[in-house]
């Protein structure tokens, strides 16, 4: 599947101006998948993913799956941020969603026997933020540094300000404080850059630049407001989580407010300065929102069948997901 994957990326490279078919490409895309493949069956073997593991280290709280997706939206948002200084308000937004979670599952979720000491959170949160920014950290370290420096002490305030606490049921109130920040990084990252002129609205079905014309930042953009919706799908689906809807009555709503709030995002983009408005770029962010509640529902399934001592029926459970 990876080699098939990658040949179909490599062929349709073929009719984007400026890049090339390489089969060195083919090759490494198909041996980082076969380490993958390796790397997984490996730890099943060694029965490192035992229900009281599961349990102990939180993985049996799907609202850890919005740190695992926090880590490459980091780094999107902080490649832009190597083009344009200003971007870092967008990196230091993710950071303290990042921060929120990170925080309430060390408070509420973690049992006593294996919770951090709260002087080992800020460090760890700091961590977490350069595992993201990483790849563009190397071009700018002084302000990345300074960003996971403040990140950390935030991070302290947030533990400051909430005792620590063994209650189950914390995910709504997380992400009542996760889902304001993240929408206001969302809104911003789709909308820059700021202060742009007014002018008289314009837009296309496709992309008003096209992509053969688009710069790499360009495309970073698009993929980084892609990734976004992803997030917000998968926290919609997290917020109602304990209703146990299936995935198809959780669809229709989080289809219908992405679709909402893309619209009114590139409602706002045509009437700016720049390429315009995009019925493509919406139809896109939808299906990104629609991704990240099919994502919530596999790794709720995915949880619940770690947490089944016995082999057969994990894989029963599995299977139905």
């Amino acid at each position: 599947m990876a080699v098939g994957f990658s040949i179909l990326i490599e062929t349709a490279q073929i009719f984007i101006r400026g890049r090339y078919v390489s089969p060195i490409d083919v090759a490494s895309n198909a041996g980082g998948a076969f380490l993958g493949v390796l790397l997984r069956d490996r730890l099943e073997r060694m029965a490192m993913w035992n229900p009281n593991l599961v349990g102990r280290i939180g993985l049996d709280v799907p609202l850890v799956g919005l740190l695992y997706l926090l880590v490459p939206q980091l780094w999107l948002s902080s490649v832009g941020l190597v083009e344009d200084a200003r971007r870092s308000v967008t990196t230091l937004l993710l950071g303290c969603a990042g921060s929120i979670v990170l925080v309430a599952l060390h408070q509420h979720r973690w049992p006593s026997g294996a919770r951090l000491a709260a002087r080992v959170v800020p460090p760890l949160a700091l961590i977490w933020f350069m595992v993201g920014v990483f790849p563009a950290a190397t071009a700018a370290p002084r302000t990345f540094g300074a960003m996971a420096v403040g990140l950390a002490t935030l991070t302290w305030w947030f533990l400051r300000r909430d005792p620590a606490s063994d209650e189950q049921r914390f995910e709504v109130a997380t992400l009542q404080r996760f889902l304001p920040v993240f929408a206001v990084y969302l809104v911003v990252a789709a909308l820059w850059p700021p202060f742009r002129s007014m002018v008289p609205w314009h837009g296309a079905v496709g992309f008003a630049n096209r992509l053969n014309n688009a710069s790499v930042v360009d495309l970073l953009l698009l993929l980084e407001q892609v990734g976004a919706f992803t997030l917000l799908g998968y926290a919609a689906a997290e917020w109602r989580g304990r209703q146990e809807l299936s995935l198809a009555a959780d669809l229709p709503r989080v289809a219908l407010a992405a679709a909402a709030l893309a619209t009114s995002l590139e409602l706002v983009q045509g009437a700016l300065f720049g390429p315009g408005a995009s019925v493509m770029r919406a139809l896109l962010s939808t299906s990104g929102a629609l991704y990240g509640v099919a994502v919530y529902h596999l790794a709720r399934a995915h949880v619940r069948a770690l947490r089944v001592p016995d082999v057969a029926d994990r894989k029963r459970i599995t299977e139905a997901a």
